[in-house]
């Protein structure tokens, strides 16, 4: 964790959201591990794809691990705002429904 420029992905999700209207989708949730900055901070690039709200970003924390949690709390966060919208989210294969809060043991930003 301590080289710059380090660009590994640490992990993956699949998931399947159901719009309010029926309109069913594939995401894509990714998190790189934490790299460090030149002002001695720590950063972890996040992405959600397939939402309308898609999502690429980089999340700032004061050491790797504050720089984590922040970007678990952006991709529930996002989750978050489509299930208000009335969006469902799904495990595929298996078809099981999940709430945001299943995927991640953070609570969201208040």
């Amino acid at each position: 964790l301590d080289q710059k420029g380090n660009d590994m992905l640490i992990a993956e999700r699949d998931l399947e959201l159901v719009s309010a209207q029926g309109n069913k989708q594939s995401i894509k949730l990714k998190v790189w591990a934490p790299t460090e900055t030149d002002s001695g901070g720590w950063v972890c690039k996040v992405e959600a794809y397939g939402l309308l709200s898609s999502s690429q970003t980089a999340m700032f924390g004061r050491d790797t691990w504050q720089a984590l949690l922040h970007a678990q709390r952006h991709l529930v966060d996002l989750l978050i705002s489509e299930t208000n919208k009335g969006a469902k989210l799904y495990w595929p294969p298996s078809g099981d429904q999940i709430q945001p809060t299943d995927l991640f043991p953070v609570s969201p930003s208040p």
